[in-house]
């Protein structure tokens, strides 16, 4: 596995349903299809997504990161046949990435 499919150094991803804590965690080899689907008998889940790193080499929410994360959720989830609508919860751009920015996520199977 590459590393350009892991998630940032020294990263927290925590999930959220309707305002409440799912879980968290620091493994940069996350797979969010078997942490999250497995998990719900479900073919379809929305769940909030936040993500925050003390990687020297992530220091700010910009767009070429917020892009990048974005792209790792969609072939994350892709990869093992869901489609997933992705919106950005914050406007934040610019705020440092040791803040947790969040994502909501509209996950079904395709």
């Amino acid at each position: 596995m590459q590393d350009k499919y892991f998630w940032p150094p020294k990263c927290t991803l925590s999930f959220y349903r309707r305002g409440a804590a799912l879980g968290s965690f620091t493994n940069r080899r996350l797979d969010l299809s078997d942490t999250l689907m497995l998990q719900h008998d479900a073919n379809q889940l929305t769940v909030e997504f936040g993500l925050v790193t003390e990687s020297r080499r992530w220091l700010c929410w910009d767009e070429k990161n917020l892009a990048k994360i974005e792209d790792l959720i969609r072939y994350d989830l892709g990869f093992d046949g869901y489609a997933v609508t992705i919106r950005r919860c914050a406007a934040n751009i610019g705020m440092p990435c040791d803040e947790e920015f969040r994502w909501k996520l509209w996950i079904r199977l395709r």
